[in-house]
């Protein structure tokens, strides 16, 4: 009953209308009043709202917010790779035997995730790490180590939750829902930053203007939740996050891993 209630419940949210009806209602001034009811029921910390002069005038202005100046400082250490997001870091660790990564007891491979061969077979020995953002947080998503970008691609249309209900009764949503893969050149070989889209947030806007970006500088953002991964090339990054374990949550900026290998 539960499976049927979440396909016919995603599936209602799926369809190009209610999409085009949220995302019109979701920017509109309409959504206002809703506004102070989101902050106070998700829990956002009202000291790391950026304020605009006039307010927020719509849901999706305090979904896409900037922080404070200063709010996120930056670990600028050469062979430190920092958190790209505010979220929860789910898994993370070395690339398993056929290119397999695993989040919340499911097997998700790199071939489903990337789809072409001369991409994925990059990563099939290196690392990765999964953070999801929930409603709460900030949405915007930064450089984890400074790099040049070689290439951007999307894939995917559609896009079914990424908390526990969605891994539980849909279909591999990491690997499955609108996600845009940027692929980045860095002084550890080439790294993958895959921002993945969750129900009705099937839009990640690309903020970065320029091919080099450095270690912290914003890249895109979200609408609403969803999830960053990253994949690297070579592994040897022994993930401690600040909170000293997986499911720690995670601060942009802040160390996520170390690197502690071999590297030409």
């Amino acid at each position: 009953m539960k499976k049927l209630l979440y396909k016919g419940g995603t599936g209602v949210m799926q369809s190009a209308l209610f999409v085009k009806l949220y995302k019109q209602f979701t920017g509109s001034v309409l959504s206002r009043p809703l506004i102070r009811p989101f902050i106070y029921f998700s829990g956002i910390n009202e000291a790391e709202i950026r304020r605009l002069k006039g307010g927020y005038k719509t849901l999706r202005q305090l979904f896409t917010r900037e922080l404070p100046p200063g709010t996120r400082p930056v670990n600028y250490e050469e062979d430190v790779l920092v958190s790209p997001a505010d979220g929860k870091l789910t898994a993370a660790g070395d690339i398993e035997e056929n290119s397999q990564f695993t989040v919340k007891g499911v097997q998700q491979t790199i071939q489903d995730l990337l789809r072409f061969p001369q991409v994925y077979q990059t990563y099939q020995n290196g690392s990765f790490a999964v953070i999801y953002l929930s409603p709460k947080d900030y949405h915007r998503v930064h450089t984890p180590l400074s790099g040049t970008l070689r290439q951007r691609y999307a894939l995917g249309s559609k896009s079914e939750p990424v908390n526990d209900l969605g891994f539980h009764f849909g279909k591999s949503p990491l690997v499955t829902n609108h996600r845009v893969i940027s692929e980045y050149e860095t002084a550890y070989g080439k790294m993958a930053v895959i921002k993945v889209g969750a129900l009705n947030v099937n839009s990640v806007d690309i903020s970065a203007r320029s091919l080099n970006l450095e270690k912290g500088e914003e890249m895109a953002r979200f609408s609403l939740g969803s999830t960053v991964i990253i994949l690297t090339e070579t592994s040897g990054w022994n993930f401690r996050p600040s909170g000293g374990h997986i499911n720690a949550f995670c601060r942009v900026g802040e160390e996520i891993a170390r690197f502690q290998g071999e590297w030409r």
